[in-house]
């Protein structure tokens, strides 16, 4: 593929963009700040590298320079891995019950979730299909209409995120596909729902067994037992909306498109490396 044409998933984005920093005004640090006082002290230039070095970047600061704009290595990884897969067609990630869960339940909790929001009509709420993209990014939203919104069904509760210790509650991934897809639609914000739904039961079979070999008992799971972890699956007849939802907002700012712009710009140029140094790599000629 030719660089041009790379554009970004939403969903990826967070693997170019996080850490990524727009035009930092070049400035001295610490150290050097000290040392070039030093120099100033002393009324003739040296010609050591140090001041020489040193008086470049003072120069630039004086006019108000920024600091190049560079990849951060995750995302360079990030951008070779995607290299590799497109060139081989070739598919890295498959499904987990997680992400079955979460494909079979999501319609329903979106209008679920609709409906906790107060939008009226939300059982006949449908999930966005369209594709979506920009000269940058593309991407698929859950919902646009009557809202910005992207629901997340966790395996288990713990997956709610509902607590500001929790680890990745504000993950740089969803944060940013956020965003990505807020741009795509022209909106200044986007939610972030998270909703514990209950599990099918067809896909509790590998959790019923690793439960039951966890207990110690022989021979195969009773009824009783596996009727007892589909109850405790069960958390919509038990909980209510309110009480199983977590829900993030994300707002975008001119400095978030800036950032998406620059961080697939830069990964264009990153991929062109790429595809130059794949032909010479592949341009083998041995001596027989």
């Amino acid at each position: 593929m030719q660089a041009e044409n790379l554009k970004i998933r939403c969903s990826a984005l967070g693997n170019i963009c996080h850490g990524l920093k727009l035009g930092q005004p070049v400035a001295f640090t610490e150290s050097e700040s000290e040392r070039w006082a030093k120099f100033q002290a002393i009324t003739k230039e040296s010609s050591s590298k140090d001041y020489l070095a040193l008086k470049e970047k003072f120069d630039r600061i004086q006019k108000g320079e920024l600091e190049q704009c560079q990849l951060t290595t995750g995302a360079k990884t990030y951008i070779r891995e995607q290299h590799y897969n497109n060139f081989f067609d070739f598919e890295g990630s498959f499904s987990t019950k997680e992400t079955k869960k979460g494909n079979e339940v999501e319609m329903r909790g979106i209008r679920q979730i609709c409906e906790y929001m107060g939008y009226k009509g939300s059982k006949f709420i449908q999930r966005n299909e369209l594709w979506l993209q920009n000269d940058f990014i593309q991407g698929t939203p859950d919902l646009i209409n009557p809202v910005g919104l992207d629901c997340k069904a966790p395996f288990k509760p713990k997956g709610l995120k509902l607590f500001n210790d929790d680890k990745d509650r504000d993950d740089p991934m969803y944060r940013w596909q956020c965003k990505g897809y807020s741009w795509l639609t022209l909106k200044d914000k986007w939610y972030l729902a998270r909703i514990l739904m209950s599990c099918p039961e067809h896909l509790l079979n590998g959790v019923i067994w690793s439960l039951w070999e966890e207990s110690k008992e022989e021979g195969r799971p009773t009824e009783d037992f596996k009727q007892s972890v589909v109850d405790m699956y069960d958390f919509e007849s038990r909980y209510s909306i309110q009480e199983r939802t977590s829900v993030m907002v994300y707002d975008l700012t001119d400095h978030d498109i800036l950032i998406m712009k620059k961080a697939v710009e830069l990964s264009r140029e990153y991929w062109e490396e790429l595809n130059k140094e794949a032909t010479e790599k592949r341009n083998i000629k041995f001596e027989l």
